[in-house]
């Protein structure tokens, strides 16, 4: 018996040593044990790796995917250096022309794009002005083209000398993310008014707080030298997408702007939307001249579209709901009172997580109650559950008319076309704003800006491809899905 289990013992310690031998051994080009295996069968090699020596392959196929990686950060890297060198941005006509309809409108849509608008973004932001049509992207690139070459549907942009990588900062723009070097969407909009041109942008200071922050500049086509205008003052300890950002014009020498909610209610437990004395979730009028401002409205998350009706003397609003309870409004006047559009009281939407993680403390900080009239609040005119994702918003009665009603236009993101997102609405509103009419346009891609040009009859929008998911989230590193591209929709009837 002793003998049986010395030779058992022995066997044990020699198929150990044997193991670590060959474990320590995989992967090394030069050893003795690879001199021998290499008479075993590839089949038998492999299936030994991944069943015998599973950890060790392991380790192996990791270091592969790193020096993967690696190989592509670079690639990456000498991509965006390309396209930072770039002088002229040509957008090239992808002949996916396709009619659609709004209502008893004959549409049709075609599409424009630029490839390197991936490594310049994908997200840029347009402006109309003294015969020009701008670009400016989420990295901070500002370029022009002539409507006199847009009408000739050439979209031959001309990229404008600047400051603004220097005063944000380059490496802040660039960002880092495993795989990739995309571009962060530092920049929220762009507006040009009075020969000032403003760029809104989240400010980063120290690496411990992020700002909303607005540059200015006078006009000019050759070169622009930025300075700050205007910042919040509110640290936040991260760069949230909920930031909000959106500028437009205003009356007597005053700008609009937006502020988001950088998700104090859902991630802080922090009711600044309802605060009076945070700018948290408001929407601000700044004076041109003297920088002054006021608080427009307030209890808003995260507003992505805005836009001032002048003839009516309208401001129109897109707010992100949480999960679901997206939102359109409406300021129809501005007085001494602060409009209030109930976040996080009141939404139609639900905490992330809802049904099935219901978070009791968030309720009790945001318990978004299903009516907004009910505890003082303005309605939105429109509500969206499930959620849209929406963006820009534009009122225009000219490119299709509809008498004696109010047209607006409505960009989304999102991932599910079935739901409305990846898609342009088109609400037709009666004499007091309520929705008559709901008209979808699926275009497969997230629309992040639109704008209609009257010297050209034309809306234009900017599509910044679609972000595929996994169940695990966005995977945000597929550049390969991201475009930059015009989408220009013209009449046919």
């Amino acid at each position: 018996m002793k003998l049986k289990k010395k030779i058992i013992l022995a066997f044990i310690l020699i198929f150990i040593a044997s193991y670590f031998i060959i474990n320590n051994s995989i992967g090394k080009k030069d050893s003795f044990v690879k001199k021998i295996t290499s008479f075993i069968p590839l089949s038998t090699k492999n299936y030994l790796r991944k069943i015998v020596f599973v950890f060790k392959n392991q380790e192996l196929l990791y270091k592969k995917l790193d020096e993967k990686d690696k190989q592509l950060e670079d690639k990456d890297k000498k991509l965006v250096e390309i396209s930072d060198r770039k002088k002229i941005h040509h957008f090239i006509n992808e002949n996916r022309a396709k009619e659609h309809n709004f209502g008893n409108t004959k549409l049709l849509i075609t599409k424009f794009t630029d490839r390197s608008f991936s490594y310049l973004g994908p997200r840029a932001y347009f402006e109309n002005y003294n015969n020009n049509l701008f670009l400016i992207t989420g990295s901070a690139k500002l370029m022009f083209s002539s409507l006199k070459n847009i009408k000739q549907n050439e979209f031959i942009f001309k990229k404008i000398d600047t400051n603004l990588e220097e005063l944000i900062g380059h490496e802040y723009l660039l960002g880092s993310r495993k795989r990739t070097n995309v571009r962060r969407q530092i920049v929220k909009d762009l507006l040009i008014t009075n020969d000032k041109i403003y760029v809104s942008y989240v400010k980063k200071e120290n690496n411990v707080c992020f700002y909303n922050s607005i540059l200015v500049a006078n006009f000019n086509l050759e070169k622009i030298i930025f300075e700050e205008f205007f910042n919040m003052n509110e640290c936040q300890p991260t760069a949230s997408a909920s930031s909000g950002g959106r500028l437009s014009k205003y009356k007597n020498e005053n700008i609009l702007y937006t502020i988001g909610d950088y998700l104090s209610a859902e991630f802080y437990s922090k009711e600044s939307p309802q605060d009076i004395n945070s700018l948290l979730g408001k929407v601000i009028m700044i004076n041109e001249v003297n920088k002054e401002y006021k608080i427009v409205s307030m209890g808003n998350r995260n507003n992505q579209g805005l836009y001032y009706d002048k003839k009516e003397d309208v401001i129109y609003l897109t707010d992100h709901g949480p999960y679901g309870g997206d939102e359109i409004n409406i300021i129809t006047s501005l007085d001494d009172e602060i409009k209030n559009f109930g976040w996080p009281v009141s939404s139609y939407g639900e905490h992330y997580g809802f049904p099935d993680e219901i978070n009791e403390e968030q309720y009790k900080i945001a318990p978004l109650h299903k009516s907004h009239k009910k505890y003082g609040f303005i309605e939105p005119i429109k509500h969206f559950t499930p959620a849209i994702a929406p963006t820009q918003i534009i009122k225009n009665n000219i490119f299709i008319k509809n008498i004696n009603k109010k047209t607006l236009y409505v960009g989304a993101l999102g991932k599910h076309i079935e739901e409305g997102d990846l898609s342009i609405h088109q609400l037709v509103l009666n004499s007091d704003f309520s929705v008559q009419e709901h008209n979808i346009i699926p275009l497969e891609e997230r629309v992040r800006d639109i704008i209609y040009i009257e010297e050209i009859d034309k809306i234009f929008l900017f599509l910044e491809g679609s972000l595929p998911y996994t169940s695990k989230g966005p995977i945000l590193d597929a550049k390969k899905y991201f475009s930059g591209s015009i989408a220009v929709i013209e009449k046919l009837n």
